[in-house]
């Protein structure tokens, strides 16, 4: 069966109208039909991870749960909660499939690798993937396309560290593995450098070790500037019974007392493009938190007419 849904993931057409949009009633995420707004999938998510740009992403404990934006078909899978950057610069979460670590793109959900193993996590190194499991033994990974550059090196830890070859004066990263009975060296390409028996703990310790026998160079890293998206916010008024929000010529209003706050979804889950068409709402009464997208070019609310209803949502002419 999951081999069944998976083929209709790697089949969408990429011109397809999307059918399917997530929302948020009283803390809870659901999925809404965006052509008819009839209810989907009823609130049961917990947290919505709009990272993952060509399908719908929820999660409930360790449990990742995606669906498919144009045929609604969903899939699964239990997550290590972590991610690393491949060269392609996309973003890739780490999940596992039959006791196998899974990497999917957020990029495009039919980019992924299903590894020989499961591995505990990873970490990104100049141009490789270090892979860390329970047996002591850390395999290694091509950037590009994660293929398997060596397997087991008998270690627990890893750092890398540029250096001078001083008799050739060209500089070049050295990779130390070392937590076991053995430090060992690799250049850039992995060839083994040199492997001295000794156990090192930690980083600090590790790093002197490199100083005795090889020729350290300072590097200074500059952190650019991150952009960030303009947030839209909406200017609130309590009328009444009412609450009235608007932003430039458009409007809505709600029964009750709310006010707009920023999505509250886990940092590495955040998407800042998506989120900037999302508008949360928060009652300051009971606290439950309702989050839609506004449909701006129709003026309409991307959510489920039953709440609409529930909720007295309308939108106002300016």
């Amino acid at each position: 069966m999951k081999k069944f849904i998976l083929l209709l993931f790697v089949s969408i057409n990429a011109f397809a109208q999307e059918k399917y949009e997530a929302f948020q009633y009283e803390n809870k995420f659901g999925i809404v039909n965006k052509e008819n707004l009839e209810e989907y999938l009823e609130p049961k998510f917990e947290e919505y991870a709009p990272i993952f740009t060509d399908v719908l992403a929820f999660v409930n404990k360790d449990i990742f749960y995606f669906f498919n934006k144009e045929t609604g078909e969903s899939i699964s899978y239990k997550t290590k909660d972590e991610y690393l950057y491949l060269k392609n610069r996309s973003k890739y979460f780490h999940f596992l499939e039959d006791n196998k670590s899974l990497l999917i793109s957020s990029t495009v959900f039919a980019d992924k690798f299903l590894l020989e193993k499961e591995y505990n996590n990873f970490e990104n190194s100049s141009d490789y993937i270090i892979a860390y499991s329970d047996d002591n033994k850390i395999d290694v990974f091509d950037k590009d396309n994660m293929r398997l550059k060596i397997r087991d090196i008998p270690a627990k830890r890893y750092m890398e560290q540029k250096i001078l070859d001083t008799n050739t004066q060209i500089e070049f990263y050295v990779n130390v593995f070392f937590g076991m009975e053995t430090v060992l060296f690799y250049d850039e390409d992995y060839n083994l450098l040199k492997e001295i028996e000794t156990k090192v703990p930690d980083r600090f310790e590790a790093f002197s070790l490199i100083k005795k026998h090889f020729t350290i160079v300072e590097s200074n890293l500059e952190r650019g500037a991150g952009g960030r998206a303009e947030i839209i916010r909406w200017e609130s008024n309590k009328v009444k019974d009412k609450t009235a929000f608007t932003f430039g010529h458009l409007g809505f209003e709600i029964a009750g007392s709310y006010e707009e706050i920023l999505f509250p979804i886990n940092s590495i889950y955040k998407d800042s493009k998506s989120l900037n068409y999302w508008v949360v709402l928060n009652n300051k009464e009971t606290k439950n938190l309702h989050a839609f997208k506004i449909d701006y070019k129709n003026n309409a609310f991307i959510y489920p007419k039953k709440y609409l209803k529930k909720l007295k949502l309308k939108m106002k002419k300016l």
